[in-house]
């Protein structure tokens, strides 16, 4: 072999491991970011589970309050009421003891000053004749045919098919999660494989906690980065001609600065509301999601990807709701 041979197979043998090193570090960036925004080294930490506890009830009763006092309602006063009255027995050592206090007070002040009895209207005195007695109503005596009601054994394999088939359900959606299991808390987080915690990123995500003594609950988060900070005040999702309003308070809002610019994140828990928005925009032609600033607005448009992390999710989410169901069906 000569030596213009020798350089012409180090040559290809140079150019084929190049080739193959190009194909590896591909394969890893599309396997790792499907549709994640780009990263950088700033990382939120886990949510702990017990403050996420604290975080939840207070941010519906904050936001039923909100509701009831916009409406006038009876109910809605009553069902913050509720759980005001439960954020205090399960935190009573709470920052934000004194704060609920003070709204429970506006509750009773309201449900005082509604509750007041009206005065009823004198019911002027009939000059008609009295009215005949009605007819009695003629007695059937052929008792109608009995419903024939299942047994106890057909039940009983309805049940086990349900269980058989949401296993089946759950093996599948879950392939798709990242699990992150606290055993200290009893707790695992759902997230979605394609997801992480980088906070440079402008990007709508939910995710689900899962403790093993409680129905499963599910989350949402909401991420902005850009130059300068927007000091949140609000969201809005637009889904075709459909508008959903996410409204916040400013301490939800987290914040800060780093080498990637400015961020603003907050995490708030999906009530039935915020379900419906979820489910409207991954479904939508068209989308659009608005951060509201103190002085300005920003707008984007989810990517397919996002919308279909938000499918996965909630895809897992009803499989574990339906598990929960089950099992106390069983247990009956």
């Amino acid at each position: 072999m000569t030596r213009r041979d020798k350089i012409k197979i180090g040559l290809i043998l140079i150019t084929f491991l190049i080739f193959v090193g190009v194909e590896v570090y591909i394969f890893h960036i599309s396997e790792n970011k499907v549709g994640e925004p780009e990263q950088a080294e700033e990382v939120m930490p886990l949510p702990d589970p017990e403050q996420l506890r604290e975080d939840s009830l207070y941010q519906q009763f904050y936001l039923t309050y909100t509701q009831a006092s916009e409406d006038k309602d009876k109910d809605e006063f009553m069902k913050a009421r509720d759980l005001g009255e439960n954020f205090l027995s399960e935190f009573p050592a709470s920052d934000r003891r004194d704060g609920v206090q003070f709204y429970l007070d506006e509750i009773e002040r309201w449900l005082a000053e509604n509750d007041r009895p009206k005065s009823q209207p004198r019911l002027a005195q009939s000059l008609s004749k009295p009215k005949p007695a009605a007819t009695q109503p003629v007695v059937r005596q052929t008792p109608p045919p009995a419903r024939k009601e299942p047994t106890r054994l057909q039940g009983d394999l309805q049940i086990v098919e349900r269980i058989n088939a949401n296993k089946i359900e759950l093996d599948q959606s879950l392939r798709r999660m990242r699990q992150v299991r606290d055993e200290a808390n009893r707790v695992t987080f759902y997230f979605n494989k394609n997801i992480s915690h980088y906070v440079y990123k402008n990007s709508l995500e939910i995710y689900i906690i899962d403790h093993d003594d409680r129905p499963p609950l599910l989350r949402m988060r909401i991420y902005y980065h850009d130059t300068d900070w927007l000091n949140i005040r609000g969201y809005e999702v637009y889904a075709d001609d459909r508008e959903y309003a996410i409204p916040v308070a400013p301490e939800w809002i987290e914040r800060g600065r780093g080498s990637g610019g400015a961020w603003e994140w907050c995490d708030i828990p999906v009530t039935a509301s915020e379900l419906i928005a979820i489910n409207a925009v991954k479904d939508a032609s068209w989308n659009a999601v608005r951060y509201i600033g103190e002085r300005r607005v920003f707008e984007r448009t989810m990517t397919e990807d996002e919308k279909l992390r938000l499918a996965y999710v909630l895809r897992a989410y009803r499989a574990l709701e339906q598990r929960e169901s089950l099992l106390l069906t069983e247990s009956r």
